[in-house]
């Protein structure tokens, strides 16, 4: 007897992980949430773990042969995504999966088939890709350590710097920095420890002082913003290049987009004439689209799924 299909979609980053299971209807069947699976933040290990058991969840309770395409951050060198497509076949037997880069399931969750366009990522990582004939090219992202402009880790790795550069007095005190301390429940100097072992994540929720202090006007933190949306759009800027498409769809998607203020507006400002366009799909959808489409379901990429 013909085994029932199933479209398992993956979005995955460095805060969270996200799967979807559906029949080939595109109905819900079951839904799973894990931690990070980013391997550049946590590792191959851990991601992998965190990739499996949000997957384990979704499918609670269903079987069936399972197509699943996975977009993780950090995924765009083939060795990382190769580890994770392993863990999975080792956990989930006669699964066929593909892990790739969570910008190709941004873009599908927006533009579907359309070969061309570009996405801008700003979550707790950045990143820009531009999809040329189907192929992505990436700006950027080369991870935290090389510079992450438009992240939510960039962000706070520079709202603690300009702590510890008030501390030491070189430059004059601001409100953004006595949030940062507040968050930190004592002087930066007494919690250093704690920001080396807390690692790319608990530096990233510093990100929510630079935007409360954006909110009262403090101009630490906005420096901060005009840096971080000036380099974004430099790689939004020169992904367009690329595409010889000065009108492509730019998808925006990630948290800092609609929640760190001003943000989108500077970027819009740098960038008067592209096309933005806000992700009002989940990057999840997109992944459920690419698994789809790679077992042979016709669907027209504006499938809408809450």
């Amino acid at each position: 007897m013909e085994q029932k299909l199933l479209l398992a979609g993956v979005d995955g980053g460095g805060t969270k992980t996200e799967c979807l299971v559906c029949d080939a209807g595109g109905n819900i069947l079951g839904r799973g949430r894990a931690g990070a699976s980013n391997p550049n933040g946590q590792g191959v290990e851990a991601a992998a773990r965190a990739l499996c058991d949000a997957v384990e969840q979704a499918l609670a309770g269903h079987s069936g042969t399972i197509e699943l395409f996975a977009g993780i951050a950090g995924c765009f060198a083939p060795e990382r995504s190769a580890a994770l497509r392993e863990a999975l076949e080792r956990r989930f037997p006669g699964i066929h999966a593909v892990v790739d880069s969570d910008a190709r399931i941004g873009l599908s969750s927006m533009i579907g088939p359309d070969p061309d366009g570009v996405i801008a990522i700003s979550g707790t990582g950045a990143s820009c890709f531009a999809r040329r004939n189907g192929e992505l090219l990436r700006i950027g992202g080369w991870g935290y350590l090389f510079g992450d402009m438009g992240s939510g880790f960039e962000l706070g790795r520079m709202a603690l710097m300009r702590t510890m550069r008030e501390r030491d007095g070189l430059e004059p005190p601001s409100m953004l920095a006595r949030m940062c301390e507040e968050m930190l429940g004592a002087p930066v100097q007494d919690r250093l420890t704690a920001l080396y072992e807390g690692g790319r994540t608990f530096i990233a929720s510093f990100a929510t002082c630079v935007s409360a202090a954006l909110n009262a006007g403090d101009a630490a933190a906005v420096e901060i913003l005009e840096a971080n949306a000036n380099g974004m759009a430099e790689h939004v800027a020169a992904a367009l290049r690329l595409l010889e498409k000065p009108d492509a769809p730019v998808v925006l998607t990630g948290t800092l987009w609609g929640v760190l203020p001003g943000y989108r507006e500077r970027v819009g400002a740098l960038l008067p004439h592209a096309n933005f366009v806000d992700a009002i799909r989940p990057p999840v959808a997109g992944a459920i689209w690419e698994a789809a489409t790679r077992a042979g379901i016709p669907w027209d990429g504006q499938v809408v799924l809450p």
